[in-house]
């Protein structure tokens, strides 16, 4: 029975995927979406991955920028990325990091519907939180807008770099610090130096 609903699932998520409404180059695969900018070289994946003992899905956002590799080849930051070892994404995170949702549309785990109508109140609710969420959030690094520079401040552990990929959008953007009216917490400085002088503050 499991094996059919999820079956019938991931069709329901496959033809979602296909439809949705996205500003970049995509291509949509059974469980996921890959995205390339139309601005920047910059390319992410939306990736839904199945677990099996708790019957459930979460979602899995990663982006990687060839422009901000060398752009950290340049300016040598003094310590090592947020990622883990080997891994060369600029941005990752996936919905099981998030015990409390800032946002209403945040998911946590998606949990095999038991029926075609609790499927169909599944997707809309997987529809709409891509649109409303997901796909922005994912869409602020593509691009380097910066609506970026907000959700690394917010959680800089999702980025490999959070203040040199700030200073970057800035850069990318035209803007200064000055511009901005954000706090900048001990949360996200690294090396106080390096990192205020980087942000020219």
């Amino acid at each position: 029975m499991d094996k059919e609903i999820k079956k019938l699932f991931e069709t329901e998520l496959s033809s979602l995927l296909k439809k949705l409404n996205i500003p970049a180059r995509t291509r949509s695969l059974k469980k996921s979406i890959k995205f390339e900018s139309l601005s920047t070289e910059n390319k992410a994946e939306l990736a839904f991955s199945y677990l099996g003992s708790q019957k459930a899905y979460y979602i899995e956002l990663t982006g990687y920028s060839e422009e901000f590799s060398y752009y950290i080849q340049k300016i040598v930051p003094p310590y090592k990325s947020n990622m883990v070892d080997g891994f060369s994404a600029h941005f990752y995170m996936t919905t099981l990091q998030e015990k409390s949702h800032s946002h209403a549309q945040q998911l946590s785990k998606i949990y095999l519907p038991h029926s075609d109508h609790v499927l169909d109140l599944c997707i809309n609710q997987i529809s709409d939180a891509l649109n409303g969420f997901y796909i922005p959030y994912l869409m602020a690094f593509v691009d380097f807008n910066p609506s970026l520079i907000h959700y690394i401040v917010q959680r800089p552990d999702f980025y490999s770099y959070p203040i040199p990929m700030i200073a970057y959008v800035l850069e990318f953007n035209g803007l200064k610090w000055s511009d901005l009216n954000l706090p900048i917490g001990k949360k996200i400085i690294r090396d106080r130096e390096f990192d205020e002088a980087l942000l020219q503050i």
